[in-house]
């Protein structure tokens, strides 16, 4: 029997490929067909840009465009506002630079009113550094650094307070990061991420990049896929931020890696699109269970991504 997912969720957004330059427009129950409304993408950007969406707003920041025979690497600090309106009219605002220019860097929510960006690369290299924007502000401002430079990492906000970094990669010889790194955001005094130790089940714990995670429950981070010694993994990890327990979460039905997606979320599932075949997962939060709702729902080596976020 069909799930009738469209009263939990009832639209997620795609970007599609960087030379299209569009993203799209669905409702939950049109994702088995790629028949949607489409927007260009609001500012120039081909590669690794970042985005949250809260109800009908799309938040872009950074991204880049590589070396050509033309023009030289460049990076951005730009942040973008792209609101869809009940008639399905659009509006585009040109918001506050970030500080720092950059691409490859992990996006969240904490609140309705805060965003978050961490680490992500530049010309520089590999970068540390973390942002937050007040969006009724419209501002910007550094925040604690990592304790590590690194891009694609695994970011998740929890209990609007905290900030959780999972793996990411460090430089350019792709070495990848074992930390587990946490800000509370209610006490930037000490302007530090602190590193945590994962206490019982500590050996499930394995240096990774592009997993998925996301705020399961008041006591649970869940994180699924992602790559592993050069492999994508279907398993996935249930971690307790407050006793730092990790336990064996249910297993997705295969492996798989979140590098261009993020997660759709309700009160009972979460939806979200896989890079390696683009097969819409989706995960019963009541249940435990993961299953494949739709299969093939984008290209993976164009870019249609599930991006999504409610409240």
């Amino acid at each position: 029997m069909k799930k009738d997912l469209s009263k939990e969720v009832e639209w997620l957004h795609f970007c599609d490929d960087a030379k299209s330059k569009f993203f799209a427009v669905c409702n939950i129950d049109n994702t088995k067909e790629i028949v949607t409304r489409k927007f260009p993408v609001p500012y120039e950007t081909t590669y690794f840009f970042d985005t949250v969406q809260i109800k009908n707003t799309i938040y872009f920041t950074g991204g880049g465009l590589p070396l050509t025979d033309y023009s030289p690497e460049q990076y951005f600090q730009i942040t973008m506002r792209f609101t869809i309106k009940p008639d399905m009219d659009t509006a585009v605002t040109k918001l506050t630079n970030m500080c720092v220019a950059r691409a490859n860097h992990a996006m969240v929510v904490l609140t309705p009113n805060h965003l978050f960006v961490a680490g992500g690369t530049n010309l520089t290299g590999n970068l540390a550094s973390c942002e937050e924007f007040t969006i009724d502000k419209n501002k910007w401002r550094m925040v604690a650094p990592l304790n590590e430079s690194k891009k694609w990492i695994s970011l998740c906000a929890f209990g609007k307070r905290y900030l959780y970094a999972f793996g990411g990669v460090l430089n350019s010889k792709d070495s990848v990061s074992d930390k587990i790194e946490c800000f509370d955001v209610a006490d930037q005094t000490k302007k530090v991420w602190k590193i945590v130790d994962v206490g019982t089940g500590k050996a499930l714990w394995k240096k990774r990049f592009f997993s998925g995670t996301l705020e399961l429950s008041p006591n649970s981070i869940i994180i699924f896929g992602g790559i592993v010694n050069d492999e994508e993994v279907s398993d996935c990890l249930l971690f307790d931020p407050t006793t730092r327990a990790m336990v064996v979460g249910p297993k997705m039905p295969a492996p798989d890696a979140f590098y261009r997606t993020k997660h759709g979320t309700s009160d009972k599932f979460v939806l979200i699109v896989g890079g390696r075949n683009g097969d819409l997962h989706t995960f019963n939060k009541y249940t435990k269970t993961w299953e494949v709702t739709s299969k093939i729902i984008w290209n993976p080596d164009y870019g249609f991504a599930v991006k999504a976020d409610t409240y």
